[in-house]
């Protein structure tokens, strides 16, 4: 049993010091107390500094304790701010929803046509023309040699289609214009800079303004300055009847033919009194505008043994 030191005191140190009755002898302070005070700071900070970055400024003073109880000195930590919630991202624009199907359309025929019209006829059909120039032995200039797409291809609208056009040939030559209207053929010959001279000829209501021969002829090698003679149908021609009565029938006859008109022998009046063997009527009255060929039909005076120039009784 340990005895009390002097004066019954004891005190820290004294190997004499009483222990309570029934307890365990005190502990000494942990030397693990400072380390994980300082563990659980650098937690803090580094915790601080990930949810809240922007609010490092903000800083707390943190006192760290001794075993004892006395103030050590104090470190400055950022404050925890309370984490704001996370924004709902954005949805971004995705691609297109693939339903509706691209439109399409038609290509139209442009052979032959003008520049002008294929371009006309292209944009009908919400379709877009790049012209290109090419040389052709067949096709009149400025017309459409060919095309790309073909005709009635099925392409998507907006599509660009070649249309190309014709030069002529690179040694000009006459081409082929009969049968076409007169305009249409002086344009056609007018890129190779001809003199064009046309000369009118009667024909059926069917050709009126048509070209119904060429000189030269079709493929004959032509120079600018070179003439160019085109008939031209002037349709059924009118002609005006004469007046012919009085006129002895081989006469009136003639007259006709140089109008145009065939002179035809109608009845033989033996009751007119006028000279025997002349025009007494004609069945187109004189001054009528009539087709060109059109009959006259004359009826001539005459009696039974009466002969040219003896006057009626």
């Amino acid at each position: 049993m340990d005895q009390p030191g002097p004066a019954g005191f004891t005190g820290p140190g004294d190997p004499a010091q009483p222990r309570k009755s029934g307890g365990k002898p005190p502990e000494p302070p942990s030397r693990w107390g400072i380390p994980l005070i300082f563990l659980a700071v650098i937690a803090a900070l580094w915790l601080g500094f990930r949810m809240a970055p922007d609010l490092s400024g903000l800083l707390v003073d943190v006192p760290i304790l001794s075993p004892s109880g006395a103030s050590e000195p104090k470190i400055s930590i950022p404050a925890v701010a309370e984490a704001s919630p996370t924004p709902a991202p954005v949805p971004t624009a995705g691609p297109a929803p693939q339903g509706s199907p691209t439109p399409r359309t038609t290509v139209p025929n442009l052979i032959q046509s003008s520049e002008e019209r294929a371009i006309a006829l292209l944009e009908q059909h919400d379709l877009t023309g790049e012209s290109e120039e090419v040389f052709s032995d067949s096709v009149a200039p400025g017309r459409v040699v060919s095309q790309s797409p073909e005709p009635n291809t099925e392409v998507p609208t907006g599509q660009t289609v070649i249309i190309r056009i014709s030069q002529g040939p690179e040694v000009p030559v006459m081409p082929d214009v009969v049968g076409a209207a007169a305009a249409n053929a002086r344009l056609q010959l007018e890129p190779l800079g001809v003199e064009v001279e046309e000369v009118e000829q009667g024909g059926d209501e069917s050709t009126a303004g048509l070209v119904l021969a060429q000189e030269p002829a079709a493929g004959v090698e032509v120079a600018p300055g070179d003439t160019v003679r085109l008939t031209v149908s002037t349709g059924v021609e009118r002609v005006v009847v004469p007046n012919v009565t009085g006129s002895q029938l081989a006469i009136a006859i003639n007259d006709l033919s140089e109008f145009g008109l065939r002179g035809v022998l109608g009845s033989t009046l033996t009751d007119d009194p006028g000279t025997c063997g002349t025009v007494a009527e004609q069945n187109q009255r004189p001054g009528l505008q009539v087709d060109s060929d059109s009959e006259v039909v004359l009826h001539v005076r005459g009696r039974p043994g009466c002969t040219p120039g003896e006057q009626g009784q």
